[in-house]
């Protein structure tokens, strides 16, 4: 994620600025953790609105984000292949137990159907200290909310885990500061023109929504 990010600060520098950012799927979910770090280290947002087509699950590149869950869990030696009532017996607390949930609950039936990339051990949140585990972003565990308008939009007929990684992504915006949008496809952009009409009046919203921001802090 590191380099991810870095690699997205010196695109930035070398073609921006930029009024807003566009990603699908693992770029949304990149632009929203680059957006947090950002923000939530009180660096200037490059961007003014965010346009996010069925992001993925989002990773930090701060290894302190969500270090202390990471490392609950790990101390617990929890089996995320056990049933749900057997985890939460566990007596896991609330953040532990909403952590374990995202996955169990989807990262794991994407790991099934082999749609992680990378495809990642598992292992490395039940196992060892959590020092390597990839620092997954979950609502419930982040210290604030993304706070530039937001746009997400995501297709009916995607898999259901995919469904579910764009919700908890979108989790880490502020609800009063965003606009969801659905399209009658899977895993893509919106195809029908009144779909992808409805996505660009999203985005005149969003760009409406910065303008005024803007107007205010001047």
């Amino acid at each position: 994620m590191k380099n991810a990010m870095e690699h997205l600060e010196m695109t930035i520098d070398e073609l921006g600025p930029f009024d807003g950012v566009l990603g699908f799927s693992q770029g949304a979910a990149l632009a929203v953790a680059y957006i947090y770090d950002q923000q939530v280290h009180g660096r200037m947002v490059p961007f003014n609105f965010a346009l996010c087509f069925s992001p993925v699950l989002a990773f930090s590149a701060d290894e302190h984000c969500t270090e202390s869950v990471i490392k609950g869990v790990c101390a617990r030696r929890v089996d995320l292949s056990a049933p749900t009532t057997e985890i939460k017996s566990l007596g896991l607390a609330s953040k532990e137990l909403a952590f374990v949930d995202v996955i169990t609950r989807v990262v794991m039936p994407a790991k099934r159907a082999q749609a992680m990339l990378p495809d990642h051990d598992l292992g490395v949140y039940s196992d060892g200290d959590g020092t390597d585990a990839p620092r997954l972003m979950v609502p419930q565990l982040v210290s604030e909310k993304i706070n530039i308008p937001t746009i997400f939009v995501s297709g009916k007929r995607d898999m259901s885990f995919m469904r579910d990684m764009s919700e908890i992504t979108r989790g880490l915006c502020n609800e009063k500061m965003m606009k969801k949008l659905e399209h009658s496809g899977s895993h893509q952009p919106p195809q029908r023109e009144t779909e992808v009409r409805a996505a660009v009046r999203a985005m005149e919203w969003a760009i409406g929504q910065s303008s005024r921001m803007a107007n205010v802090h001047l």
